[in-house]
């Protein structure tokens, strides 16, 4: 028996986050795409963060 190989669609661009501020767009299989909270929640945690290119922002904005 094979399994299906993953396709394209799997795959969607991304920027990756480290916690030192360097950003890198890349593709991430979509199930590993952090939301907002869960990038911060990395990032606080010393952690590289996978995010869609439109929550960039959001994940870096400073909540006051």
């Amino acid at each position: 028996m094979t399994t299906p190989g993953k396709t394209s669609d799997y795959y969607v661009p991304c920027v990756m986050l480290w916690p030192d501020g360097r950003q890198r767009k890349a593709n991430v299989a979509h199930v590993n795409l952090d939301s907002v909270e869960s990038a911060r929640q990395k990032l606080a945690d010393n952690r590289v963060a996978w995010v869609a290119p439109g929550d960039v922002e959001k994940v870096l904005r400073k909540e006051s």
